[in-house]
């Protein structure tokens, strides 16, 4: 998975059902692009996936005008999400070192010290 894949993937994560244009437009990528980065995270089998097709997300028709596409996870896709959210809250925040500092703690005491 390219790191272009991977931004994709994510801007849809937390934007479903957004169309191709936008896609391209927010994650800076040509419509072209982003046709091909979105076919490629398609399922496999489908008729928009291109190789790898990494089964993450689904292209359908635009229910509004029948030309363009939009763009929805599949379950695989949201399982994925939901993996990535749960190990982003359980992850551990890492402290300014002004922060870190000021609450060091030295061998033998019992509460952390200001330095």
């Amino acid at each position: 998975m390219t790191l272009r894949d991977i931004i994709a993937f994510l801007y849809v994560a937390e934007n479903e059902g957004l169309n191709l244009k936008e896609l391209a437009y927010t994650c800076g990528f040509t419509d072209s692009t982003a046709s091909r980065t979105a076919r490629s995270l398609a399922a496999a089998g489908s008729r928009d996936a291109l190789p790898p097709a990494f089964g993450l997300l689904e292209v359908r028709l635009n229910p509004a005008d029948r030309r363009g596409r939009t763009l929805h996870l599949t379950e695989a896709g949201r399982r994925l999400r939901d993996q990535l959210d749960d190990a982003i809250n359980s992850a551990v925040p890492i402290l300014a070192p002004e922060a870190a500092k000021a609450t060091c703690r030295l061998p033998g005491d019992a509460a952390p010290r200001s330095i």
